[in-house]
């Protein structure tokens, strides 16, 4: 197949856009490289984020350090759970989507590193799994279906390669599931705590997250 761009689906001119991954992504106009790799940065910490949550919640429910439950009765708490933020993910992500194209990408994006860091820095400081765990556990999906639901790989790119940046960002996404299962093997090999590695990844994702949104495109809408 030809991976020649088709001026039949080009927005603008293409002269004025630039081009990543040895040409095979053409950007919309205006936005730059830097722009580009935040986002796929972004793509990363969000799936890393889903995974080592999703990861540690059985681990800690296991734990009598932290909330003293009897190993027979943490599969179904673990289930009841996840019971709960299934259903508050699908009701907030049509939100969300439509909060960023009111605000904005880059703010939404910045809510939503604050809600998920927060989530994981208070999730080993309850007394008691309700409501104490679940208000962080609530914060953490907050935070990661609001970013999820921010289309910058589809504001960022233009019409001829966005199959091609969808494989790239699904593959991308993949990559941060692997971060952060490496990241859990190192931890347990070094024997920190499950409260000492919450507090890492927390502070991970809030300086991480800001310092990426920097280079995210900001304003109301994605070109401003």
């Amino acid at each position: 197949f030809s991976l020649e761009y088709s001026t039949y689906t080009q927005i603008g001119d293409p002269n004025k856009k630039e081009r990543v991954l040895g040409n095979q992504i053409l950007l919309n106009e205006g936005i730059t490289k830097s722009n580009y790799y935040a986002a796929q940065i972004q793509q990363i910490m969000m799936v890393f984020a889903f995974t080592l949550g999703d990861t540690l919640q059985p681990m800690i429910l296991l734990d009598n350090k932290y909330y003293n439950i009897a190993k027979e009765s943490a599969g179904s708490m673990n289930a009841s759970i996840l019971a709960i933020d299934l259903p508050v993910r699908i009701l907030l992500a049509p939100l969300y989507g439509a909060l960023a194209d009111h605000f904005g990408r880059r703010p939404m994006f910045i809510y939503s590193i604050i809600s998920l860091s927060l989530g994981f820095l208070t999730a080993p400081f309850h007394s008691k799994v309700f409501p104490g765990y679940m208000i962080s556990r609530l914060l953490m999906v907050n935070g990661a279906i609001c970013s999820l639901v921010l289309p910058f790989n589809a504001d960022y790119v233009d019409n001829s390669s966005k199959g091609r940046a969808a494989g790239i960002a699904y593959t991308v996404g993949a990559g941060g599931a692997l971060i952060a299962s490496a990241m859990l093997i190192i931890f347990q090999k070094l024997e920190f705590s499950l409260g000492k590695i919450y507090l890492i990844v927390g502070t991970i994702i809030l300086v991480c997250g800001f310092l990426n949104s920097i280079w995210l495109k900001g304003g109301r809408t994605y070109y401003k």
